[in-house]
C-alpha cells in the first residue's frame, strides 16, 4: 500500500503565518515584544520544520529510530535556541516571547486533526 506525504509543507506555511500574526499583535505593544514574540515562534518553528523535512522525506513514513533521532535533534535545537536568546539578547519580553512558543506548541498538537480533516476529501 502506497501511502501519500503529508502535506507537511502547507502546514509549516500555516504555522508560519501565526507566528507573524502573533508577533505584528506584540508589535502593537512594542518593538522588543513584536520581536521577542517572533524569536519565541521561530524557536519553535526552526526545529520543527528540520524535523518535518527529514520525518516526511520519504513517502510511507520514516523508520522509528529516524523519528527518534529527529525528534531528539528537534530538542537539542530547541534547547540551544533558548539558551542562545537569553545569552545573547539585550532585551527581550520573556512572556511574548514564551506566550507565542506556548501556542506554536499547541497549534502542533492540532495539526492531526486539520490533516485529517483536509485527508478525507
Amino acid at each position: 500500500m502506497n501511502q501519500a506525504a503529508p502535506p507537511i509543507g502547507r502546514w509549516l506555511l500555516l504555522q508560519l503565518l501565526l507566528v507573524l500574526v502573533i508577533s505584528t499583535l506584540f508589535l502593537i505593544k512594542s518593538p522588543v515584544s513584536g520581536v521577542s514574540a517572533l524569536t519565541g515562534g521561530l524557536i519553535y518553528l526552526l526545529p520543527q520544520t528540520f524535523f518535518s523535512l527529514k520525518a516526511f522525506s520519504r513517502t510511507g513514513g520514516s523508520p522509528p529510530h529516524a523519528l527518534i533521532f529527529g525528534e531528539t535533534i528537534k530538542l537539542l535545537l530547541t534547547g540551544a535556541l533558548f539558551a542562545a536568546v537569553f545569552a545573547v539578547a539585550d532585551t527581550i519580553d520573556a512572556m511574548a516571547l514564551l506566550f507565542t512558543f506556548v501556542v506554536m506548541v499547541s497549534s502542533h498538537w492540532l495539526a492531526p486533526l486539520g490533516l485529517r480533516h483536509r485527508s478525507s476529501r
